[in-house]
């Protein structure tokens, strides 16, 4: 799952399927949560929903790519599981989702604050901000979690690669 969310953040920081790679992601948050939390609303469950206004589309439902599609797949598989124990190697695996969806976010968030959608923007900002913590209260004695966190945190303080601002304008983020 990490490996796809990790794929999709490539596909979005390309601009492409960004609006459909943006819903998959939420889907997977749900579901993450759901096989976390159970019925009870926590902070992934909280985050879930913050994150759903980002991933809202102006344009509707839109066909979906091959790493959208392989994300949905990765939420279905999440759901499919149940309840996720936060025990040895799923925890570890748990950390390494909520890291590489923390990453995959804060594309989102740049490509909508690119796009002049400033409410999409904060909703996936405070998302790919909040999911770095989630990952280290689920794997709290790794020291591998705390050096993976950290590169997502500093990369993501950078302007968009693949967006320059648009001609006459004053620039992103401005």
């Amino acid at each position: 799952c990490a490996r796809v969310a990790d794929r999709a953040a490539q596909q979005v920081r390309a601009g492409q399927d960004v609006e459909v790679i943006a819903d998959a992601a939420g889907e997977v948050l749900t579901a993450l949560s759901g096989g976390s939390e159970g019925s009870v609303t926590g902070p992934l469950s909280t985050l879930a929903d913050t994150y759903d206004r980002a991933a809202r589309s102006p344009h509707g439902v839109m066909p979906a790519g091959a790493v959208a599609r392989e994300l949905r797949h990765a939420a279905r598989q999440l759901g499919a599981i149940g309840m996720l124990t936060g025990r040895g190697s799923e925890a570890l695996g748990t950390a390494a989702l909520l890291i590489a969806l923390a990453g995959l976010v804060a594309e989102v968030a740049a490509w909508q604050q690119w796009h002049r959608r400033s409410h999409q923007a904060a909703a996936a900002r405070a998302t790919a901000q909040a999911l770095p913590g989630l990952a280290r209260t689920a794997c709290p004695r790794q020291p591998e979690t705390a050096r993976a966190i950290a590169p997502v945190n500093q990369s993501r303080q950078r302007p968009h690669p693949t967006h320059s601002p648009k001609p006459g304008s004053p620039g992103r983020g401005r």
